[in-house]
């Protein structure tokens, strides 16, 4: 995960700006022109702030995904939990009681 500066944002802010507003064809015209080519030739490879945000933010994305459908499986866990537990005789809570056991392994 990238920390960003205040200068950093502030171009991040600005890029975004200059995106919004400009066409695909207007940009690359922009990224050839010879002072930004002059600009870069002198430059090394940079991190790429933006890249690294862009997959960071589609890994956190993941993994909130993930953690929602372990959240919605221990709800539906729990809620078989406190049913066999406040209704132990009204159903057949043998299958219930032997799946949630197997799957936490506890015998």
């Amino acid at each position: 995960m990238i920390n960003l500066n205040a200068e950093q944002h502030e171009k991040i802010r600005l890029l975004d700006k200059l995106f919004d507003s400009m066409s695909v064809d207007q940009l690359r015209e922009l990224s050839e022109s010879e002072q930004i080519v002059a600009r870069l030739k002198g430059t090394q490879q940079g991190t790429g702030i933006i890249s690294q945000l862009i997959s960071d933010s589609t890994t956190h994305t993941m993994e909130t995904m993930n953690l929602r459908s372990e959240l919605y499986t221990l709800k539906s866990d729990f809620q078989l939990l406190t049913k066999l537990m406040l209704k132990p005789y009204e159903y057949n809570a043998v299958n219930d009681a032997q799946s949630l056991k197997s799957k936490y392994n506890v015998y």
